[in-house]
């Protein structure tokens, strides 16, 4: 007896095959600061980056999307458009805005609450932001920057160079706090703020970073 075989035309094999999986995450809301920063991109309105190395002001020169954003309870919001710019001096780069930082996932509202609750406690890093968010390893690596010997007498210097700054800030840790993570917050702190920054986090990354 012959055997039939039936088959799929190949226009059908293909979607089948190459259909992508669907994202079943469920998205969380935009912060505040997040809603204006779309508007602001959409609009064409975001404030010229500079560059680095010489100041001068860079040309916008496209965008990327930074895909992986996330709130404290651990749900991503969607892509955030990063601008780029090109200084003709020195080639491209980008510029993110304050409420995320380089290499990190997490919103810098998470990154500071944690730093805060770690440096204002005795609590383990095992019970910082303890529910469905970052990991302890997470946290771990963020508070690593209040632990750096270092960056306590970089940070000093660079209050004594700006001249707006000059009041000093209260380095007294609360009763149950640890007293050098918080003189080091309380430092940081007080640069950002003379700055009009709204986060402290990704200056201590940065100041980690240039103290070494």
């Amino acid at each position: 007896m012959e055997q039939r075989y039936f088959t799929l035309p190949r226009r059908w094999a293909f979607w089948s095959i190459s259909k992508p999986k669907a994202n079943k995450e469920k998205l969380g809301p935009d912060p505040p600061e997040v809603k204006i920063f779309r508007i602001l991109f959409e609009l064409g309105m975001l404030p010229r980056a500079c560059c680095d190395i010489c100041g001068g002001p860079g040309e916008r020169w496209g965008h990327y999307e930074r895909t992986d954003c996330r709130l404290p309870d651990g749900r991503a919001i969607r892509s955030v458009p990063i601008p780029r710019y090109r200084c003709k001096q020195h080639g491209c780069f980008s510029s993110l805005p304050s409420f995320l930082a380089r290499y990190l996932r997490y919103l810098s509202c998470v990154v500071d609450q944690a730093l805060l609750e770690y440096a204002g406690s005795q609590e383990p890093v095992c019970r910082i932001l303890a529910e469905d968010g970052p990991s302890v390893l997470t946290v771990g690596r963020w508070v690593r920057g209040l632990l750096d010997d270092g960056l306590k007498p970089w940070l000093e210097n660079q209050l004594e160079r700006a001249p707006a700054l000059q009041q000093a800030p209260d380095l007294q840790a609360p009763r149950n706090g640890r007293p050098s993570p918080w003189q080091i917050l309380c430092l940081g702190v007080q640069l950002v703020r003379g700055w009009n920054s709204d986060y402290f986090s990704p200056f201590l990354q940065r100041a980690r970073l240039a103290s070494r």
